[in-house]
C-alpha cells in the first residue's frame, strides 16, 4: 500500500502534518499497550527499582550487579503519559519535519528542473 503524496511542494506542510499527527497517535498508543503490565491496579506507573552496583575489579568482561535496595519507584499514570504525549509529539514532529523538509526540498527542485527544461 502506498501513501498518498503532496503534487507539489506547496502542499508538503499540510501532508506533514497530518503524517505527524497520525505517528505519534500510533506510537502512543502502541507504547500504552506494551506498557500494560507496569502499570498497579491503584492507578501508578512502575518507573524502576533503585539498585547499586556492586564492586568489580575493572575488568572489560565482568559485568555489573545491580543489589535492590528501597521501595520501587511509582509515579501517578497521569503524569507518565503526560509526559510521554508531549515527549512522543516532540520527537515524532522533529523526524516528520525533517523527512518532509528533505521531500519538500527535492519536489521544489524537480519542478525548478522542470520549468528550466520547459524554457529552452
Amino acid at each position: 500500500m502506498r501513501l498518498p503524496a503532496p503534487k507539489s511542494w506547496k502542499e508538503y506542510p499540510k501532508y506533514m502534518l497530518g503524517y505527524w499527527v497520525i505517528i505519534w497517535a500510533i506510537a502512543f498508543t502502541a507504547l500504552f499497550f506494551l506498557d500494560m503490565d507496569d502499570i498497579t491496579p491503584d492507578g501508578k506507573y512502575f518507573r524502576n527499582v533503585p539498585c547499586l552496583q556492586g564492586e568489580t575489579t575493572g575488568r572489560y568482561d565482568e559485568g555489573y550487579e545491580c543489589y535492590e535496595y528501597g521501595e520501587p519507584e511509582y509515579i501517578p499514570l497521569g503524569k507518565e503519559f503526560k509526559a510521554r504525549f508531549i515527549r512522543g509529539g516532540v520527537i515524532t514532529g522533529i523526524i516528520v519535519g525533517l523527512i518532509g523538509s528533505y521531500g519538500m526540498y527535492m519536489q521544489r527542485k524537480e519542478e525548478k528542473n522542470n520549468h528550466h527544461e520547459n524554457l529552452a
